[in-house]
């Protein structure tokens, strides 16, 4: 992948809990308009990854590198403004707040209400359910309309890197298909996203790239094609 096209880069990353090593060498790029998918059984690393690339971590050792600058070590917030964005597992929206008003949330660090609001038509325009519901208490969805409430207001921010962690845990199986195939919008209309999934054949199915952690590292990447026809790696490392 040549460096004008690669959007980020995490290199030799290591990072603990306290005094529990947590990662011990991952190293991964994403390119600009890619869907890559971040593999590997319970315990791999890869939320740990997810939470240390938007700021939530910070990193013993490696680096991490966005829009070829070093942001190890930058807060949250200020990735946020610069561009990255975090769906976090578990989906966490404001329960006691409303659609619109979490949606509002995910655009606090935005100045312009012409570009808000052509973003609220945009978010409304693929997820027509938060729509109908704009007005109704994000804690009363069921959990796929609250997983679209929280892929909105992650897009709210109108980033340039959407990271997914687990979008489709605790889904019913419609809800599953319809998250997948608004992911796949999404990057087709021009987002990059970085996701963890523990459905590794329905992210390999989506994915351009994939990577599979083991133990706290980076130990393959591939085309998804290529790690989705490797027998041996899916029965090793995605527990197929």
């Amino acid at each position: 992948m040549a460096s004008a096209n690669v959007l980020l880069e995490v290199e030799h990353l290591v990072v603990s809990y306290g005094q529990l090593p947590a990662l011990h060498g991952v190293d991964l790029k994403v390119g600009k308009g890619q869907l890559v998918a971040l593999l590997g059984t319970n315990g791999a690393g890869k939320s740990t990854t997810l939470k240390t690339i938007v700021g939530l971590m910070k990193p013993q050792s490696g680096r991490i590198n966005y829009c070829g600058e070093r942001i190890d070590g930058v807060a949250t917030y200020d990735l946020v403004r610069r561009g990255i964005a975090l769906v976090p597992e578990g989906r966490r929206v404001f329960a006691h707040s409303s659609v619109e008003e979490n949606l509002e949330l995910g655009a606090i660090s935005r100045t312009s209400p012409g570009e808000i609001k052509e973003t609220f038509e945009r978010i409304y325009t693929l997820f027509p359910r938060l729509k109908d519901r704009r007005q109704q208490l994000a804690g009363s969805l069921s959990g796929g309309e609250q997983q679209m409430l929280a892929i909105g207001r992650a897009m709210a921010s109108r980033p340039s890197l959407l990271l997914l962690d687990e979008p489709s845990m605790g889904l019913a199986p419609i809800f599953v298909n319809q998250i997948f195939e608004l992911i796949v919008e999404l990057n087709a209309q021009g987002s990059t996203i970085l996701m963890v999934e523990q459905n590794a054949n329905l992210a390999l199915e989506i994915a351009d790239h994939a990577y599979v952690l083991d133990g706290g590292r980076t130990v393959l990447s591939g085309t998804a094609q290529e790690i989705m026809n490797n027998e041996a790696v899916t029965a090793a490392y995605l527990g197929s």
